[in-house]
């Protein structure tokens, strides 16, 4: 599938569905088509007006084929019929009809459960070998027809049972990960409670036993106010701890999540770099910039490779996304404004450039948040 050219993938999505590799498989089976047309050059096969009588059929052909894909049941079931009936149509003027026969089979195989395909196609190949020996064609040819039929049905019912198994993988990474999505919700719920509950309570109570001894003994009040000073600040260091591990598999799960989209459009994703001990704010942003290049990759760019680099070099963090898709010059829309903008309001830059051999996208932010470390020096004891 990835040796077909990318330049078809758009015309298959259009003319075959939004699955990209059923449509691009569809697609690339018309050439099968070229078949009809072996009376060229083995004239025997050829009958009066086979010619006329052959194009007239791949007119009909085409959009039944189109139907077959598109469409859902009944009228998948006549289009399919109606491309068995036109092998049958065909026969009398063009021996080389049992192509139609071979498509109907394929059919049967991709797109129609086991229980209804198997007799379909066994009643499809003896009507169809009755049929031609009603024309006394040899009997060879018949069987040689049978036997392409057969082996592509099972090649293509095997395929579907491959996709279908594919689906439901993936519908299970959806529910895992709507489930680590929930566990992860109630562990920090519970990680805010446990951290701020009691020392809440704590600092409560010292407030109003300072409040109290504020006209009896005020070194003691001090002493106490003393305490809620230090047991706050405590708290507030283990906020930022706790929020740091909560944001740290930020970019982590986005690369995670990155690659199971790609993969359902039948794009690699391959990752170099390291996120251990990225800094919290620097991670959002790069999080943010990844999702955003995926979503263009996934709509636009045509692509079946996309690299992500992550770099750090001396005070500069360098995260590049790259694919190798068709391209072009890119125009910033909301979405490259939006992940620019975000890039240098944490103190970076936002390149990009697309050409014929695909697109890259350059983020470059410094190492340290300078606006961070201004609100931690201006809140930390004396």
């Amino acid at each position: 599938m990835r040796a077909f050219p990318e330049r078809f993938r758009p015309l298959a999505g259009v003319l075959f569905g939004r699955n990209n590799r059923q449509a691009l498989f569809a697609l690339g089976s018309l050439f099968y088509l070229v078949f009809l047309f072996l009376p060229i050059f083995v004239p025997h096969l050829a009958r009066s007006r086979w010619l006329l009588a052959t194009v007239f059929s791949v007119m009909l052909f085409l959009p039944l084929y189109v139907a077959v894909w598109r469409m859902q049941r009944p009228w998948r079931d006549l289009a399919t019929l109606a491309i068995a009936l036109l092998g049958f149509a065909l026969l009398p003027y063009n021996v080389s009809s049992n192509t139609y026969v071979i498509y109907t089979a394929a059919v049967l195989g991709g797109a129609f459960p086991l229980r209804q395909a198997v007799p379909a196609v066994v009643l499809t190949l003896a009507a169809f070998v009755a049929w031609h020996l009603h024309w006394q064609l040899p009997l060879v040819m018949a069987v040689m027809t049978c036997l392409l039929a057969i082996a592509v049905f099972i090649g293509n019912a095997i395929g579907a049972a491959y996709a279908r198994t594919d689906v439901a993988l993936k519908l299970s990474q959806d529910d895992v990960r709507q489930l680590a999505r929930v566990a992860e919700r109630e562990r920090i719920g519970r990680d805010l409670h446990d951290l701020l509950g009691h020392t809440l309570s704590v600092i409560v109570l010292k407030a109003e036993l300072a409040n109290r001894l504020y006209e009896k003994d005020r070194d003691a009040a001090r002493r106490e106010i003393a305490d809620v000073e230090r047991i706050a600040r405590e708290t507030l260091g283990q906020v930022r701890r706790a929020v740091t591990g909560i944001r740290a598999a930020g970019l982590r799960a986005e690369l995670v999540s990155a690659r199971l989209g790609l993969d359902a459009v039948g794009v690699d994703l391959d990752f170099e770099g390291e996120v251990d001990d990225l800094p919290p704010s620097r991670e959002t942003v790069l999080a943010l910039v990844l999702r955003e290049a995926v979503t263009n990759i996934v709509r636009h760019a045509g692509a079946n490779q996309t690299t992500v680099r992550l770099l750090r070099n001396g005070r500069e963090i360098v995260f590049s996304i790259s694919d190798n898709g068709h391209g072009g010059k890119l125009i910033a829309g909301t979405g490259l404004t939006g992940m620019r903008e975000r890039v240098e309001a944490a103190g970076g830059t936002l390149d990009w450039h697309g050409d014929a051999n695909g697109t890259r996208i350059v983020a470059r932010l410094p190492v340290h948040d300078a606006t961070a470390e201004l609100l931690t020096g201006a809140i930390a004891p004396s």
